[in-house]
């Protein structure tokens, strides 16, 4: 999903839903959904949107980058991974990048690096 003047538009707000509501298993945000880290320079951190879709629809995944720095939060069966920036310090080599593999059956998302 894109962003226009620092907000998502409704039309893709409403394919998003859409398409969430058809049983796709994975979102894929610029933003984080607020409620993932209080911790931010500019005071409470996330989009109200990108939440509002996540515990509605429960996707098994939801993936995330904006903040820079790698965070984790699980919102009902919803695994969130936000993504750190490319060179991030924190001692891991992949906080960047993501491998999971999802069990559509089961409802099951591991991470593998």
């Amino acid at each position: 999903m894109g962003r226009r003047a620092g907000h998502y538009t409704p039309a893709e707000l409403a394919k998003t839903r859409e398409a969430l509501a058809q049983g796709a298993h994975v979102l894929v945000a610029h933003d984080w959904p607020v409620g993932v880290s209080e911790a931010s320079r500019f005071g409470v951190s996330g989009d109200k949107n990108i939440r509002a879709l996540i515990d509605r629809h429960q996707p098994l995944l939801s993936l995330h980058g904006h903040m820079h720095r790698p965070e984790s939060a699980v919102f009902g069966r919803t695994r969130v991974e936000c993504l750190a920036i490319v060179g991030y310090r924190s001692g891991d080599p992949l906080a960047a990048v993501g491998i999971w593999d999802i069990d559509t059956d089961c409802g099951a998302v591991r991470r593998l690096a």
